[in-house]
């Protein structure tokens, strides 16, 4: 909850429309549909529901992953689709995954 609130208030105050749900989990969604995902969530989560999480973007789509440390990383990299690009960002321990779908 205090992530979608966070989401809500900074687009608000950058100007940008947004439409955030709260979900545990995506299966009640039509699949391809998100040109956007943002996923903060611990990296066995990033790493289990890797199937799930990328059915949830639309072609060209954009995967942020966040909630990672950086000892996390080449594990959660491992489990994400090796074909796709990718761009890290780090802020002290913690690192943050950029994938962008062909």
């Amino acid at each position: 909850p205090l992530a979608t609130s966070s989401a809500r208030k900074h687009a608000e105050m950058n100007g940008v429309s947004l439409e955030v749900l709260l979900m545990d989990g995506c299966k009640s969604l039509l699949p391809a549909q998100f040109d956007l995902v943002f996923a903060n969530l611990m990296a066995p989560f990033l790493i289990s529901r890797v199937g799930e999480i990328t059915a949830m973007g639309a072609p060209g789509g954009r995967f942020i992953l966040a909630g990672l440390l950086r000892s996390e990383e080449a594990e959660v990299r491992a489990a994400w689709p090796k074909d796709w690009r990718v761009t890290a960002s780090y802020l002290g321990e913690w690192a943050s995954l950029l994938y962008e779908r062909p």
